[in-house]
């Protein structure tokens, strides 16, 4: 749910080492009361109760976490993001990716793990940009091919100059001209306008 409301993940990685999940621990740990405590960037964009929400179900204490979604139906019906969130998207530390989809904070053995998997369910992990880039080009010679069908189909209906049963001369315009064509018999139907 956190990913659908803010597009990114709330930390990489649930260890001290992850910047992300420490600030997340820190702010989870305070009770405001005393001193104020930054909350994550991302938790500014939800709103007050979202926010409660999600410290209840993101509690760091497996003990301590609800056993089931048994709340959510309480906060159905209430505004989930804060007003204003698209404003304060502009403020995300890198706005190009989510910063918690950056493999830096993994580690090797992390990786290692995930790109086994990957193999091990038959799913490519080395790209071979020749081979990529030809999939790529064949694909868009496929799809051009069948834009310009659609387009002849399409000029057909409207009425221009074409070749139709039996060899004779048909009318269809191109782009709202009439087009021209050296047969004899299509010059002379256009001719007769």
């Amino acid at each position: 749910m956190f990913v659908c409301l803010t597009g990114c993940l709330p930390w990489q990685k649930a260890a001290l080492e992850d910047p992300r999940y420490s600030r997340y621990l820190y702010w989870h740990g305070s009770s405001g009361m005393m001193q104020t405590v930054r909350r994550p960037k991302l938790f500014k964009l939800l709103s007050s109760k979202a926010q409660r929400w999600f410290r209840k179900y993101l509690e760091p204490r497996a003990d301590k976490r609800p056993a089931n979604l048994a709340e959510l139906p309480k906060y159905m019906e209430d505004r989930w993001l804060a007003k204003g969130a698209n404003d304060r998207e502009e403020e995300r530390e890198d706005e190009t990716l989510c910063p918690s989809m950056y493999s830096f904070h993994s580690s090797l053995e992390d990786k290692n793990n995930l790109l086994s998997t990957l193999v091990a369910y038959g799913i490519e992990t080395t790209v071979d940009r020749r081979s990529k880039k030809d999939r790529i080009r064949a694909w868009i010679q496929n799809s051009s091919i069948v834009e310009e069908e659609e387009e002849e189909e399409a000029a057909g209906a409207v009425g221009g100059v074409g070749v139709g049963p039996g060899g004779r001369a048909v009318r269809r315009r191109h782009h709202g001209r009439i087009a021209s064509d050296t047969s004899e018999t299509a010059s002379s139907t256009t001719t007769g306008r």
